[in-house]
């Protein structure tokens, strides 16, 4: 086994136990919270703003997303910030698909999405755990200013 494949199954454990040590359970406040739904919806708009482009293409940043859900009348920009942190959500493809995190979190801590499932995980975390699933295309995530 190549010393890059090594690697990528480490990382793909590290991802899995980080995920679940931020709220895996059942009992999870995580999956209940206003934020949590908040951000499936930013989520969703993503998927919609895909599917409405003749290319499918990805938006680099969530403003892109935003910009286009406002005038077609399907959200609000409040629809694309955190009601945690105030700031606009971060997005990222990655090989595992759509990453959306928080900016700043709360007490050093963000929601994250990632493949389905949302979880509150430390900043530094989220951020490190997109830029590794980023190596493949293209480099690090973008901070998304409004």
């Amino acid at each position: 086994m190549s010393r890059n494949r090594i690697g990528a199954v480490g990382f793909s454990g590290l991802l899995v136990v980080a995920i679940c040590a931020g709220g895996c359970s059942k009992d999870s406040s995580a999956s209940t919270s206003a934020e949590v739904q908040h951000m499936r919806h930013a989520a969703g708009l993503v998927d919609e703003y895909q599917q409405a482009g003749k290319k499918k293409k990805r938006p680099a940043k969530i403003g892109d997303v935003r910009d286009w859900a406002v005038k077609e009348g399907k959200a609000s920009e409040d629809d694309f910030v955190s009601t945690r942190d105030k700031e606009p959500y971060v997005i990222a493809f990655t090989t595992r698909g759509l990453v959306i995190h928080e900016q700043d979190g709360k007490n050093g801590k963000c929601y994250m999405l990632s493949m389905g499932s949302v979880s509150e995980i430390p900043l530094e975390d989220a951020r490190h755990l997109v830029e590794q699933m980023q190596l493949g295309q293209g480099g690090p995530p973008q901070r998304n200013k409004r």
